[in-house]
Order: structure tokens, then sequence, then C-alpha cells
């Protein structure tokens, strides 16, 4: 007895249109990333009060334009020899650990509120074109995710600025909350090249 191929699919048929269905949706719908890539806009309202302390401190960043790089970029304190720990004394475990774990992948951001300046976010690829997009900007700089104590009173930051390719640093900051505002209790810069 013999079947011609539509016969012989028949039964079939409605398998197949599920498996491909299925292979449709698990290729095509579901929201892939890479471990580098951001996960989405985050941060808290108290996160980005520490960013604008930082941007609104001239001794921190003086330009009044910010050229932000859109995602975060997280220091791993733990791969380094941490004297920089033993030069915190004021630092609590539970801040740090806040900010290990908040900082285990990266997230968008969005631009820093910051009274009397002007934010513009960067993507990584045009990060060696900043000048030109950003003229007025003092650098890209680039923030972690913030690290909180459970009081919410003292806060762990690593922020970074970019000049050029072998001209930057980065810092480790520590900000403690009195009446309602955060202050820099230190600034304690981990690299420069």
């Amino acid at each position: 007895m013999t079947r011609d191929r539509r016969g012989f699919a028949a039964p079939f048929r409605g398998k197949i249109r599920g498996i491909f269905f299925l292979l449709l949706v698990l290729t095509g719908c579901v929201n892939r990333k890479t471990p580098m890539e951001p996960d989405s806009v985050y941060g808290t309202e108290e996160e980005y009060a520490v960013y604008r302390t930082l941007f609104a401190d001239t001794g921190f960043y003086r330009a009044d334009t910010i050229a932000l790089m859109d995602s975060t970029q997280a220091w791993d304190f733990l791969g380094m020899d941490a004297p920089w720990k033993g030069r915190m004394s004021r630092l609590s475990d539970e801040t740090l650990q806040h900010y290990l774990s908040v900082n285990r992948s990266r997230v968008s951001l969005k631009c820093v509120d910051c009274p009397g300046k002007t934010c513009v976010l960067i993507s990584s690829e045009k990060m060696g074109f900043w000048e030109r997009l950003v003229p007025d900007a003092e650098g890209v700089v680039t923030v972690s995710r913030v690290g909180f104590n459970r009081q919410g009173t003292q806060a762990l930051v690593y922020w970074s600025i970019y000049w050029a390719p072998l001209a930057a640093f980065g810092s480790v900051i520590l900000l403690e909350k009195e009446s309602g505002l955060w202050t820099v209790r230190q600034d304690l810069t981990i690299w420069i090249s």
C-alpha cells in the first residue's frame, strides 16, 4: 500500500505546526541577553539622589554638561587586593555586601536630573566620539549601582571619568545621609591611567 506525501504527513501536520510555533516563540519572542547587555532602566530614587550629589559637587564634576555612560559600570572590589577597604574605616560590611549584590549585572541608566546641569547619555559605541557629541562635558562619566546599608544612611558608589583611552580614573565614594541629604565622606581613587 502506497501513500502519497500528503497522506503520509497528514497525521504529523498538527505536531509539526506545534513544534514550529514553539521554535518561533523560543527564538523570536524570548528576550535573550548576553551577560554584558544591560537589563533595563533601573535605579531607585535614592540611587539618583546619590548621583545628583556627586554631580552637584564642583569638587567632583565641574562642567555644566554631564556625559553619562548609558549603563552602569561596576568595579570588582573582591578581585583586587583590598587596601582600599582598610582606608575606608567608616564603610560597613553591610553597605559593601549590598553594593556587590546590586552590581552583579549592568543596568541601563536614565539621565541624572541635576539642577543647573544638562545630562546626555552616551552609549559605549559612541564613547570614542564623546568630545564631538558633547563638547561641553568634562569627560564621560560611568557610575555603578549604589550600595546602601539597611538604614539607608550610608552609600557606596564607584565612578570613573574618561577623557581619552589612556586618560581616566576610577574612585570609590562613601556617602552618608544626614538631615535628608547625602554628603561625601570619603573619595578614594583606586586606579588612574
